[in-house]
């Protein structure tokens, strides 16, 4: 899974950015590490670090997206899904 959204990197404008979570570490406080691509086969021009507090009711990687969608940068992108993925 992924998301994607037109964003803004050092005054370039980048539509459909590809935003993907390239890791998830920690139970209660959880850290995601993103990475950012000018489109899905390209190297990620930019990583970044979020932490969350989960919940205990659902997929972490679900509420990992559900938080970076909220994230100012962030709202507004919409769902990318992976081969064999369904939503």
């Amino acid at each position: 899974m992924a998301i994607t959204k037109t964003l803004t990197y050092c005054g370039i404008q980048i539509p459909n950015a590809y935003i993907r979570i390239m890791a998830v570490s920690g139970k209660l406080s959880v850290g995601i590490y993103v990475t950012l691509h000018a489109d899905r086969g390209q190297q990620a021009y930019d990583t970044r670090e979020y932490n969350f507090t989960p919940n205990l009711t659902s997929p972490i990687l679900t509420q990992a997206y559900d938080f970076l969608k909220v994230q100012p940068e962030f709202v507004g992108a919409t769902d990318v899904l992976e081969s064999g993925q369904t939503a």
